[in-house]
């Protein structure tokens, strides 16, 4: 590739270096993000294969549970079997939420808990991914942005954001969170806040930041700024809290946790959550968000 490109402009010829073509042309970004999508996928295969495998192992147990029950000339319960059965095969949504029928109820239940159980399998591998992708690209982003490539560093981060969210979402059931696991020890205190499927620090005591911060069961070690934390990609990704009435509940910690502001218009859709821990040193806290 030419080094310079010439774009003729109402008459002038404007030379345009090659970095500052898009960032596919970028060798830093080129390894980062194909680094990113190698481990990642790794991941998401693994995932797929455990959940095809269940997929299997359930529908050959329904197969093998309607052979007797046809037998009996139980047809309820033979076509409750049959739809499961379909159901599956079909690629259609098996949500905890609906009533099973009788027929199938404890073995529906145990499939789907199977399923959660390789979606936190799969979450917690996928975390610590994700995160040091985001970091990378930061990184590469500031660099761009001090060289004065602000096209390229734009493109870098938007770029950040769609991979992110687009592999935190179930591939099972494209299904986004309503809840977020907060478990971590602070001092003092410090603000939680959520935005854009985002989750960062703003701690109150500089000497004494939070550590052993957990986020829905995955550690994280965040960079900071002063008293203020990187942002993190929530994974499993969550539902917009736009305008959402925000609950919080307490599972653990010996100060008070309260929500200073709902997302909002004016608030650019932030959520606010301020911990006032008392006592001296650290208190642990293990903190519910849902909407």
């Amino acid at each position: 590739m030419k080094a310079l490109f010439n774009i003729f402009l109402a008459g002038v010829t404007i030379a345009c270096a090659a970095q500052d073509l898009p960032l596919h042309s970028n060798p830093e970004f080129e390894i980062i993000q194909k680094e990113f999508l190698i481990k990642q996928d790794t991941v998401l295969l693994s995932y797929s294969t455990a959940v095809s495998n269940l997929k299997k192992q359930y529908l050959a147990a329904l197969q093998s549970k309607l052979i007797p029950i046809q037998r009996a000339g139980q047809l309820k319960d033979a076509l409750t079997i049959k739809d499961e059965i379909e159901s599956l095969t079909q690629g259609k949504d098996l949500a905890e939420g609906k009533i099973a029928p009788e027929a199938v109820k404890s073995m529906r239940e145990t499939y789907l808990l199977s399923i959660s159980k390789l979606d936190l399998q799969r979450d917690k591998q996928l975390f610590p991914i994700t995160s040091n992708y985001r970091r990378d690209l930061n990184a590469l982003a500031i660099s761009l942005t001090k060289g004065g490539k602000l096209d390229a560093a734009k493109f870098v981060l938007q770029k950040m954001n769609e991979i992110v969210m687009q592999h935190a979402v179930s591939p099972l059931s494209g299904k986004l969170a309503r809840e977020i696991r907060f478990q971590g020890t602070i001092s003092a205190g410090a603000y939680v806040k959520v935005q854009n499927g985002q989750l960062w620090f703003e701690d109150k005591s500089v000497a004494e930041l939070p550590v052993d911060l957990k986020i829905n069961g995955a550690s994280w070690k965040p960079n900071w700024n002063g008293n203020t934390s990187e942002k993190i990609a929530i994974i499993p990704a969550i539902a917009d809290i736009s305008d959402a009435n925000i609950e919080i509940k307490t599972r653990q910690g010996r100060g008070s946790v309260q929500i200073i502001e709902q997302p909002n218009v004016r608030n650019g859709q932030t959520l606010t959550i301020f911990i006032y821990d008392l006592g001296a040193g650290f208190g642990e806290y293990r903190i519910i968000i849902s909407w």
